[in-house]
């Protein structure tokens, strides 16, 4: 992807440390998460999202199944390092910060879980009126033989 270099550095800094644990090293797997959101960033831009729902509905269906599934399993894990969160020695205003981004990502997952629904059933009536308009051609043409 567009960072891959970037990518790969820091999967070969994952790979090579002795202690993922250890301070210096514990945010590299989330610095990688990072860095593959921002390619999708760069990837799927509203333009490109606008073009493919125009061109092609069922790349960007694919597309909004694959979202979905991401987010919810941020959601997952999030949700089971919540309780731990709360009872950690950490700020309050850290554990706010976390706290409200959880409810914004369970509030987004709900709403793109609906606009998939929505979708889903958009992209069915538009392959029937497809199928429909073929049907009416055919109809038509028999008319104007028989005519």
């Amino acid at each position: 992807m567009l960072q891959n270099q970037k990518n790969l550095n820091l999967i070969e800094q994952i790979k090579t440390c002795q202690n993922l644990l250890e301070f210096e090293h514990i945010s590299l797997p989330f610095e990688l998460i990072q860095a593959i959101f921002e390619d999708c960033q760069l990837t799927f831009t509203p333009e490109v999202l606008k073009q493919l729902s125009e061109t092609e509905p069922e790349t960007l269906e694919s597309w909004a199944i694959a979202l979905s599934k991401t987010l919810g399993t941020q959601l997952e894990l999030l949700n089971s390092w919540q309780p731990l969160l709360d009872s950690f020695p950490l700020s309050v205003s850290l554990k706010q910060r976390i706290s409200d981004r959880n409810q914004s990502l369970k509030t987004l997952i709900n709403e793109k879980s609906e606009l998939l629904k929505s979708s889903s059933l958009i992209l069915s009536q538009e392959q029937q009126i497809c199928q429909e308009t073929q049907e009416l051609k055919t109809l038509k043409s028999k008319i104007q033989q028989l005519t």
